[in-house]
């Protein structure tokens, strides 16, 4: 929230030019940064490349470095010059997959002290709910599992004869996709094997990631949030976003006394 209003207000105003500092990003990046060779992507300008992916509802990196092109208020938000190259979408990719987990969570952690230091954050009530958030996957690329891994999951065996003679071969081929409905039991996307097929009232079938957060029920700011996978329920998740909500508020200095959470969280163990 805190990076986001920085944004909007940056556009409306050269006057808070000043006021943002994330130069504590160097020394969080500096173990994974080389000192030698060419000079990689400034770590302020991936994470702010990424913040605009996320205002712009932008899930591919090439349309991130494109939209950037065509606007000269996020080119003035990521202090480059009219015409000055950008980085390559090639180059976002990477740096993601090779900055560990912790990279981010400090990042987080950081946007979120902000948000207590203005006094929009008090710990006591947070509010837990989820979304699904679309695979950046084609169900046109699904491809069905191998016949052996798919037995195995249903913790089945396959039935042979003694006269007959299978192959291996044989066990390692495709079940027909015509003949069988498409779920994760049977289909897997090869570009985001992580990824699974879901739906909700309103939501269409298709390939998706379940975001789930906690809220701050003072000024609605995030104090949590992960990713699972959509082919569980909600109610699995439940413990462990309140486990690390709550240890992070402490670590903060803040108590967490209520959760809010609707029916789908409920269960036995809840």
């Amino acid at each position: 929230m805190f990076l986001s209003r920085i944004y909007i207000d940056r556009i409306g105003g050269p006057g808070l030019k000043q006021a943002i500092d994330l130069t504590f990003l160097y020394e969080t990046v500096k173990p994974y940064y080389g000192k030698c060779g060419q000079q990689s992507i400034d770590p302020i300008v991936f994470v702010k490349l990424m913040l605009v992916g996320h205002l712009e509802n932008l899930t591919s990196d090439r349309a991130i470095i494109r939209c950037c092109q065509l606007r000269l208020d996020i080119l003035y938000f990521l202090d480059y010059e009219f015409g000055q190259a950008l980085p390559w979408h090639s180059t976002l990719s990477r740096t993601r997959q090779r900055l560990p987990e912790n990279v981010f969570e400090s990042c987080f952690e950081y946007v979120l002290t902000q948000c207590i230091d203005l006094g929009l954050v008090d710990g006591h009530t947070q509010a837990i709910d989820a979304a699904f958030v679309e695979a950046n996957a084609s169900l046109d690329k699904l491809e069905a599992k191998p016949l052996a891994k798919w037995t195995l999951e249903k913790n089945e065996q396959l039935q042979v004869e003694a006269s007959d003679r299978v192959s291996f071969d044989k066990t390692k081929q495709y079940i027909n996709p015509k003949k069988v409905t498409r779920n994760n039991r049977v289909y897997y996307s090869p570009n985001d094997p992580q990824a699974c097929l879901a739906t909700k009232p309103n939501k269409a079938f298709r390939l998706y990631y379940l975001s789930s957060m906690a809220v701050d029920c003072a000024h609605h700011v995030i104090t949590h949030i992960q990713a699972d996978s959509a082919g569980q329920k909600d109610s699995r998740h439940l413990l462990h976003i309140v486990d690390q909500t709550h240890t992070r508020l402490s670590r903060l200095n803040l108590s967490l006394r209520c959760v809010l959470a609707d029916a789908g969280r409920s269960a036995g163990a809840v």
